[in-house]
């Protein structure tokens, strides 16, 4: 055990796992071989499985890792981080309380116009978590936390282009025309008048309880930030 956690190497190895697998297994041609010799749910099984186990490694390594400081984050940049956090939260919980084609299957969207927070984003769980990892980078001012947090964007950010990516091939006319309404970028789709809603309209499909319950963890994850991760949310 001590060989997979306690070091940097291990983290970066640990990291460097967690989001190759996260982007190998969904690539069509070894899904179709997976899937073919397990069966859907079989596949389904293996990828949510491998997950869990890569993260806990990954989590684990994090933990075990010696602190190695590279800089010192300035005030500014620790209060850059705390305002990144609350559209983080709130995409994170629109995307999953709302369809969107990041959580659910595309057939669900054959047709529709997008509708509240896919008019923002159709990737808003994926953004949600890549803020967030945006925010810690910057928060943090040691190796341990940038090979994490690095790990967790990149795969955020990179994950939205590929299911953008394997969508187009197998999604057809539907996702076309979901595609031309929606912007991966939160906003530029209502900016650019593609998403069919203004403002006002796509704020209220949101629905306000979705924003406030929004809001609220955000103030709780503040409140729980020592508990959580050994440190206040509010640093000098």
């Amino acid at each position: 055990m001590t060989a997979m956690t306690g070091s940097l190497a291990a983290l970066a190895v640990a990291a460097f796992a967690f989001v190759a697998s996260h982007l190998a297994l969904p690539v069509p041609a070894v899904r179709q071989r997976l899937t073919a010799a397990l069966g859907e749910y079989g596949y389904l099984a293996l990828y949510s499985a491998l997950s869990i186990a890569l993260f806990v490694w990954m989590v684990a390594a994090y933990a075990a890792a010696p602190e190695m400081p590279l800089w010192t984050a300035p005030t500014g940049l620790r209060h850059l981080a705390l305002s990144v956090m609350l559209p983080a939260v709130l995409l994170f919980v629109c995307g999953y309380t709302q369809r969107n084609p990041t959580a659910v299957v595309l057939d669900r969207f054959a047709g529709e116009q997008p509708y509240g927070i896919t008019r923002v984003s159709r990737h808003p769980v994926m953004w949600g978590v890549g803020l967030w990892a945006i925010a810690h980078i910057i928060a943090n001012d040691d190796a341990t936390s940038l090979i994490l947090f690095l790990a967790i964007g990149f795969l955020a950010f990179a994950g939205a282009g590929l299911i953008d990516r394997r969508r187009a091939e197998t999604g057809g006319e539907a996702w076309r025309r979901l595609k031309d309404r929606t912007s991966n970028l939160p906003f530029a789709a209502l900016a650019q008048g593609r998403a069919g809603a203004g403002l006002a309209r796509t704020v209220a499909e949101i629905g306000a309880w979705r924003l406030l319950l929004g809001a609220t963890l955000y103030a709780a994850f503040i409140f729980a930030h020592p508990w959580i991760a050994g440190v206040p949310a509010f640093r000098p």
